[in-house]
């Protein structure tokens, strides 16, 4: 008995092992193919790894005209009310434009994606921060907390309520050192948005205020209670084109945080 114990030790040990090679394998084919899809690269810190994918504003002709339109806020200064002094009285570049995916409301729940959008002085720049999986969360805010450091100004919608919080909360839960002062530095679109059109549109929802306010219906875009699912059934199946219109709907978030910080001025 004892012979025959020890031989299914060695089976049990030998099949784990297979299991964990094939599933190391399934791992690096789904960052291969993250790769291969968006553009960016791999960045390495002290957590581990994640995928950032860098892309201009100019690469979407659709972005010109809601970008163009924020960046008249430098121009008129006069004009300034809605707290967007805050935002226009600083240099363009030193203001970050902030918007996460989760997979779900509670903070006990994994960050997979955070959209950054800024002014390089040229151009907009986005930088999308993407967790492969799960695994890759804590290097991800790790490398999102020391860009956070860089700006000035944050600029969120219902950062004040959700992302931030959110993002403090999942660093806390992975031992990375907090950010100073995010709420200090935080501009957030939801509640400026509410003081102006409270009553005079159907609500005060991100897509709601596209559409009544700035006259831009999405199409063909994943509604945002669809996305959590949609990202783990990508981790379930490596399927990358399951990312392509969750990664869209992060980028025009941020760009309609700007419209909308022009539009407070009319």
């Amino acid at each position: 008995m004892k012979d025959s114990s020890k031989g299914l030790k060695r089976i049990d040990n030998s099949f784990i092992m297979e299991l964990r090679r094939m599933e190391g394998k399934l791992v690096r084919m789904r960052h291969d193919l993250v790769e291969r899809e968006f553009p960016g690269e791999e960045v390495i810190t002290p957590y581990g790894t994640f995928f950032l994918s860098t892309r201009s504003a100019a690469e979407f002709p659709e972005m010109r005209k809601p970008l163009d339109r924020f960046m008249g806020i430098f121009k008129n200064p006069r004009k300034i009310r809605y707290g967007v002094s805050r935002i226009a009285s600083r240099n363009p570049c030193k203001s970050l434009f902030l918007d996460i995916e989760t997979t779900g409301l509670s903070s006990r729940c994994p960050i997979f994606l955070c959209g950054l959008m800024y002014f390089d002085g040229f151009g907009f720049r986005f930088e999308q921060l993407l967790a492969r999986d799960f695994s890759e969360e804590a290097p991800m805010l790790y490398y999102l907390g020391e860009r956070l450091g860089e700006f000035e100004l944050l600029i969120t919608f219902n950062g004040r309520s959700f992302d931030l919080p959110y993002i403090l909360d999942r660093m806390a839960y992975h031992g990375i050192r907090l950010p100073r002062g995010l709420m200090d530095r935080n501009y957030d679109v939801l509640l400026y948005s509410r003081r102006k059109w409270k009553g005079r549109v159907t609500n005060c929802k991100l897509q709601t205020l596209e559409k009544e306010i700035c006259g831009r219906r999405r199409m063909g875009d994943i509604p945002s209670s669809l996305i959590p699912e949609t990202y783990q059934e990508f981790i379930g199946s490596g399927d990358v084109s399951l990312l392509k219109p969750i990664m869209y709907h992060n980028l025009i978030d941020l760009v309609s945080m700007a419209e909308l910080i022009a539009a407070l001025l009319d």
